[in-house]
């Protein structure tokens, strides 16, 4: 398949052999330069649920004594991307070797590496003070593109039941990190803290991982500002 190359693969099973323990930050990035161009074949079924109830498609590493039918990652972005869709490396059972959430992908797709900057954040308005330092504006569709609106509007609309999910954008000078997205979920609306709070790991999930997300009360003044997601 278009883009994938074997020449990836020794490097990456060297790599996958490498035990849990000794994969430090030097492991991770090899594995990254790797991996996403590896040629590797696809698992059945191609998409699956992972214990995480996320949808992942299914990537392991090709036989040695057989044909195969290739796939990597990078030929599989932009429709796993339009998707919402992760990606497991190896799958048994309910775990896998790696995974990379739809987060890590959408990261690949904005910045060209699974490892992105974190970026300025453009504005389709322009910003409001708010408060001690604090600006509030709208993500633009270079921070946050339309492909990935879609799939957190839809993940928003069937999985928490909010009708007409909004968003807005928090740029505070000096914080880490400077932009920090506001979705229109809000700690009233769900039963427990715990609840609440796996709700905004869910998010997270579909974000890149340098992004920050962070909620706000309900009846927030800020909530002027929200636009449809």
């Amino acid at each position: 398949m278009q883009n994938c190359d074997p020449s990836h693969l020794p490097t990456i099973l060297s790599l996958l052999a490498t035990p849990d323990d000794q994969r430090g930050p030097e492991w991770v990035s090899q594995f990254y330069a790797h991996i996403v161009d590896c040629s590797m074949t696809d698992d059945i079924p191609q998409v699956f649920f992972g214990p995480d109830h996320f949808p992942y498609f299914g990537l392991k590493t090709p036989p040695t004594d057989q044909p195969y039918q290739e796939f990597c990652i990078r030929s599989v972005l932009e429709k796993l991307t339009e998707d919402g869709v992760g990606v497991a490396i190896n799958r048994v059972g309910l775990d896998a070797e790696w995974v990379f959430s739809y987060g890590d992908l959408l990261t690949l797709r904005m910045f060209g590496t699974l490892e992105g900057p974190a970026p300025e954040a453009g504005s389709d308005a322009a910003p409001r003070a708010q408060g001690n330092q604090v600006l509030v504006s709208h993500p633009s569709d270079a921070y946050l593109p339309g492909y990935a609106r879609k799939v957190l509007r839809e993940y928003l609309q069937k999985m928490m039941g909010i009708a007409e999910p909004r968003v807005l954008l928090l740029s505070r000078p000096g914080i880490t990190p400077p932009q920090e997205l506001v979705f229109s979920v809000f700690r009233e609306d769900f039963a427990t803290q715990e609840i609440f709070q796996g709700a905004m790991g869910a998010l997270r999930w579909f974000l890149p991982r340098h992004y920050g997300v962070v909620s706000v009360p309900k009846d927030s003044s800020l909530g002027e500002y929200f636009q449809a997601l």
